[in-house]
């Protein structure tokens, strides 16, 4: 919130404090940065989260949450790295288009193939409340995934040359 809110439009300036202001204050103040700060560090980012993060990218908001795709940021503004330059990758989306996925058939019965695998990758499956289902590798000459154990929908994430792509899987 701190970061999305930075009084650049009709929003206010949000920031972090130490302090807890009584409910009927009004100003743009959020706490407490300590307790904040511990909760990040003790719950690090798991397989749920980044798989959300990709599905709000991929299906609704078009941006993503860098402090899922770069924890440590949250150090550099707010904690121990506070003052020290970012040495980590560029901050933004990464560029999805240089892999390009298909799965077939659509709907699925018992086999999937992914088409246009060019290394091994990693596919992921995950059902409608972010439960890993299935996870596999496949490449270039193995490409078939058995999913005959699986009806429903389903989110498929493939993790190729460092790149994610989630897709959408219908399995009767």
């Amino acid at each position: 919130m701190a970061i999305r809110y930075e009084g650049l439009d009709s929003c206010p300036d949000l920031e972090l404090t130490e302090v807890m202001l009584p409910q009927s204050d009004k100003e743009p103040l959020h706490g407490v940065l300590s307790t904040l700060l511990t909760w990040h560090r003790n719950d690090p980012v798991d397989a749920w989260e980044e798989n959300r993060n990709d599905i709000i990218y991929n299906s609704y908001q078009g941006n993503r949450n860098p402090f899922l795709d770069f924890p440590e940021l949250a150090e550099h503004l707010w904690g121990t790295k506070m003052g020290l330059n970012w040495t980590g990758e560029t901050l933004g989306v990464k560029n999805f288009n240089e892999v390009s996925f298909n799965i077939y058939p659509k709907p699925a019965d018992n086999l999937i193939n992914i088409k246009g695998v060019a290394l091994v990758s990693k596919v992921e499956i995950y059902d409608t409340i972010g439960r890993k289902v299935l996870s596999s590798q496949i490449g270039v000459d193995n490409n078939t995934i058995d999913v005959s154990e699986l009806k429903g929908i389903y989110l498929v994430n493939i993790l190729s040359q460092e790149k994610r792509i989630t897709k959408i899987l219908v399995i009767k």
